[in-house]
């Protein structure tokens, strides 16, 4: 009788410490996982990212892929610009077109509102630029109104200044937007 009230009273102490290491680890993960917000000051991400609208982000570092929507860090301040090219891409700009190794890039989400960007020959034409393993060369969707990796000065970004990524729209003026995911 002792030997079965052992046994019982050995696996319900399993059954215990199982439960408690998964809550930890749990814990563990959501602790771990910083999300945050951003309201968007300009245009540069339009369509994508409406200006004035809030998106959730998950600040943690990830795998970046071209076309990744991501934050980063630069001079200070972030930013959310699209990844364009990776270590190892060349890339080209003719007459407001890319060329990532060679081949017409497909950006069904670009817009083009603008007479000429910002006024930047640099913007319109660039390159062959290619990008170095550990860089990142980023663009803003609304290719008119975004400075990014396009000018030289803005250059290209490091995957260490990668903060996070945009999750989906929290607050806009279109109510039909809230909760859009953002890709």
């Amino acid at each position: 009788m002792f030997s079965t009230v052992t046994m019982a009273y050995t696996a319900q102490m399993k059954h215990c410490v199982c439960f408690i290491l998964v809550m930890l680890v749990l814990s563990e993960v959501s602790c771990s996982s910083q999300t945050g917000s951003f309201t968007i000051p300009n245009s540069a991400m339009e369509p994508t990212i409406l200006q004035g609208e809030k998106v959730a982000a998950e600040m943690r570092p990830f795998q970046v892929s071209r076309g990744d929507l991501v934050i980063f860090a630069q001079e200070g301040q972030l930013f959310i610009k699209r990844v364009i090219g990776i270590g190892g891409d060349t890339l080209e700009g003719r007459n407001l077109q890319v060329f990532v190794n060679g081949k017409l890039l497909d950006e069904p989400y670009i817009e083009h509102i603008g007479k000429r960007p910002l006024g930047l020959k640099s913007l319109e034409t660039f390159g062959p630029v290619t990008v170095p393993a550990g860089k990142l060369f980023v663009a803003g969707d609304n290719r008119d109104y975004s400075f990014d990796s396009r000018d030289t000065r803005f250059g290209l970004i490091s995957t260490a200044d990668v903060k996070g990524k945009p999750l989906e729209i929290v607050q806009s003026a279109s109510p039909d937007r809230v909760h859009k995911p953002v890709r």
